[in-house]
């Protein structure tokens, strides 16, 4: 399994390997929908009704394939791959002979392997609650970066951090708070300032 470092979301990845190893697919694509003005950040899939991939568009300029019956929306890429591994290596290993090749998922192999009609299936990602569409954000922008960090702050928000059904384990350093000295331009206030940080964190 393959993922991106630059996204948020939360997802049961047994499920998919689930829905993977049920497919009989030698990759597997986690999909989720986006408007067509946002497509061109993203590779663009192509499903049959059993959800098989038989075109992939990467991150395509102009008319997207937008999803059937609905001209507003496209399916997307999550940047969330599953492979089998024997058919990874073999991917990895053809591309890396390729010289006219971009060494890139969604750019060579991903389409190679529809190309080939591999079995390539996209993976519908939704919430594990509301069956709905999952949150996911690509922050791979300094816009989405932004949105996404005020859909973390909502009153209600979309993406909840503190859902007791789902922790988010982490680690807070014991640290002290923060203290401001005013007369840090000085060299009293240096020196002030050095002692009220621990050297681990000091920038100087």
């Amino acid at each position: 399994m393959i993922l991106g470092g630059d996204h948020i979301y939360k997802m049961n990845y047994a499920r998919t390997i689930e829905y993977h190893s049920d497919k009989g697919a030698e990759i597997t694509v986690a999909c989720t929908t986006v408007s067509v003005e946002d497509a061109y950040r993203f590779g663009i899939a192509q499903t049959r009704e059993e959800r098989s991939i038989y075109g992939f568009q990467e991150k395509p300029k102009e008319n997207p394939t937008t999803i059937p019956g609905d001209p507003t929306r496209c399916l997307a890429s999550m940047g969330i791959y599953l492979f089998n591994t024997e058919v990874l290596v073999r991917c990895v290993s053809q591309d890396a002979r390729d010289p006219d090749s971009a060494h890139d998922f969604g750019k060579n192999i991903i389409p190679d392997m529809v190309n080939d009609r591999r079995p390539v299936f996209a993976y519908p990602f939704t919430d594990q609650e509301t069956g709905e569409a999952g949150y996911w954000r690509d922050v791979g922008t300094l816009d989405a970066y932004w949105e996404a960090n005020m859909d973390l702050i909502d009153v209600d928000p979309n993406f909840n951090l503190h859902n007791p059904d789902w922790p988010i384990h982490y680690y807070v350093a014991p640290y002290p708070p923060a203290k401001f000295v005013h007369e840090v331009e000085t060299e009293k206030g240096l020196r002030a300032a050095k002692r009220s940080i621990p050297s681990s964190r000091r920038g100087w």
